[in-house]
């Protein structure tokens, strides 16, 4: 079982860049995202 987007992207074989490029969202944000090392907003 996947337990988070690191390992999700690995098993789809989809780079953090991608990602980021298919969301929309800013590499930056999506590597801290899949790290851990953000915070959600109150």
């Amino acid at each position: 079982m996947v337990t988070n987007i690191a390992e999700l992207c690995e098993s789809q074989q989809v780079t953090l860049a991608k990602l980021a490029e298919r969301t929309g969202l800013d590499e930056s944000r999506v590597t801290t995202i899949a790290t851990g090392r953000g915070q959600a907003p109150p």
